[in-house]
């Protein structure tokens, strides 16, 4: 999940700049909002893991990924204010799903294992974010694609870039099932567990 998440910051000026042909700087500006709205809502997505807990938060943000992933797919190559636009729901989701892994291990571990499992799971996102860029960028090394995922962009030099984002939009609806599997059932089934424990009153 951090690996689909982190992808767009990295796809991203790719794409303003090989497409574009966007200055550093202008792409810095187009970037800059959806880094601003992740920041502003970050606490916002604490207090949901908090009161909704953990799964609900990865939902959400893997909705959101989802709705950024698909919306710049359709995009690419059209004005970079739509980008802008677009890429604050994936920075958002980026931002929320960080917040909900760090919650599901620290929350998962026993208290004797939390400082180690955090540790893993801090080795494992450089890892995941490592790799995510470098399969990234030796597909787009490969250049054009006749495969067309999404049929909305008509340019040849985008195909690769929407193709790219559609297949993430994919992965990050398999592993939020995988961890609906993993952690979301479990907690549902307490949840249950739980209504049915308690006693039950009658009036009158």
């Amino acid at each position: 999940m951090i690996g689909i998440s982190f992808a767009i910051p990295f796809i991203t000026p790719q794409l303003l700049s090989s497409v574009n042909h966007s200055s550093p700087v202008f792409i810095g500006m187009v970037m800059l909002p959806s880094s601003l709205m992740a920041a502003f809502l970050g606490r916002r997505g604490g207090k949901l893991a908090d009161e909704k807990g953990n799964p609900f938060l990865v939902y959400t943000a893997a909705a959101l990924l989802l709705i950024g992933f698909i919306s710049l797919s359709s995009v690419v190559g059209m004005s970079p204010v739509f980008i802008g636009i677009f890429l604050i729901f994936g920075a958002v989701g980026q931002s929320f799903m960080q917040i909900a892994m760090s919650n599901t291990v620290s929350r998962t571990l026993s208290k004797e294992h939390i400082g180690v499992g955090m540790g893993l799971f801090s080795m494992i996102t450089f890892i995941s974010t490592a790799t995510s860029t470098a399969v990234i960028g030796k597909i787009l090394d490969l250049g054009t694609s006749t495969i067309r995922l999404n049929p909305i962009p008509q340019n040849s030099t985008t195909i690769i870039y929407s193709n790219i984002f559609m297949v993430l939009a994919i992965l990050i609806v398999v592993v939020a099932a995988f961890y609906y599997v993993q952690f979301g059932r479990a907690v549902k089934m307490d949840a249950d567990e739980k209504m049915n424990s308690e006693p039950v009153t009658s009036k009158g």
